[in-house]
């Protein structure tokens, strides 16, 4: 019996605890996760594994990092027309956010703090409503 692919998720974030947790919970979810520092880092992941036609089926990405903030990441792979659903997490208040232009129907928002259900909740939303990788 052929199991279904594995999820590929690339979580951004500039705090190591939040990254080891969030990499902790999408692991024992059966993700395969791969973890960064800060957007540029992010970046630079996505681009080579363009490269070998490999994809991300989801960015989890902070709001503020250091080198390259989440929405210049986004606004990074929007300019170079690369679709990949993000979940943005952040302790600031999304709604200022989306006024500023950054929503759409593959961008979501969450809000710290949150729960280890309420995160995999968002998670498993994104991957059924963007049956896209990046392309």
């Amino acid at each position: 019996m052929n199991q279904p692919k594995q999820k590929h998720i690339l979580i951004a974030d500039d705090e190591q605890n939040t990254l080891d947790t969030l990499g902790f919970i999408l692991e024992s979810a059966d993700y395969e996760v791969d973890l960064v520092e800060n957007g540029r880092e992010a970046l630079v992941k996505i681009l080579s594994a363009k490269e070998i036609k490999h994809s991300f089926d989801l960015l989890v990405t902070d709001l503020r990092m250091p080198v390259m903030s989440g929405l210049e990441l986004i606004d990074s792979l929007r300019k170079l027309n690369i679709e990949v659903p993000v979940l943005v997490i952040t302790s600031y208040d999304s709604s200022d956010l989306m006024e500023q232009g950054q929503r759409g129907e593959n961008i979501e928002y969450l809000t710290k703090p949150f729960g280890d259900q309420e995160f995999l909740a968002r998670i498993k939303n994104l991957l059924k409503n963007n049956n896209k990788e990046i392309n």
